[in-house]
């Protein structure tokens, strides 16, 4: 019986893999967002993502522009800044305070204000927001979370804490 096409089955088969293949690796390039070689119509990728808004490291200081940062426009507001591991909480027009986020039962990150409690969501324990001593859940009887010393410039409208 003869076939229709002039080359050996092998070379048939072997011909189809190798532009399938290609096709396979151009369309996995298309759609991770990079284009095949010479396809000078796509956009270059987007750069990585900018941290927070308003929000620097400045040697060893914090600084927070309360204008762009919704969560701490008005009182019982609170933010963290995961790099520092800092847990800034806003009591009132002028009273900013700022804590190290790292619970002493197991070192979770504390990231909940109520406005009567600093709040760990691992295990429940709360902390006094002004002075950031433990006062209910499993952290220790007398630990607390380490304070660290605000400023607020109110002309420039920035929090800046210490970090070290």
């Amino acid at each position: 019986m003869s076939s229709p096409c002039d080359c050996p089955r092998r070379r048939f088969v072997a011909q189809l893999a190798t532009l399938g293949a290609g096709a396979l690796v151009a369309a996995c390039a298309a759609s991770e967002g990079t284009a095949p070689a010479g396809d000078t119509n796509q956009p270059p990728p987007a750069p990585p993502p900018a941290g927070d808004p308003g929000v620097r490291v400045v040697g060893n200081t914090l600084e927070l522009t309360l204008a762009q940062i919704p969560a701490l426009s008005a009182p019982n507001g609170s933010y963290t800044h995961g790099a520092s591991r800092t847990f800034v909480i806003r009591r009132s027009a002028t009273d900013y305070r700022a804590f190290s986020n790292v619970c002493p039962h197991s070192a979770c990150g504390v990231s909940g204000f109520d406005g009567r409690a600093m709040i760990c969501p691992c295990h429940g324990s709360e902390f006094d927001p002004a002075t950031g001593a433990r006062t209910a859940g499993p952290a220790e009887v007398g630990t607390s979370l380490s304070t660290r010393p605000t400023a607020l410039d109110s002309v420039a409208g920035i929090v800046r804490v210490q970090l070290a």
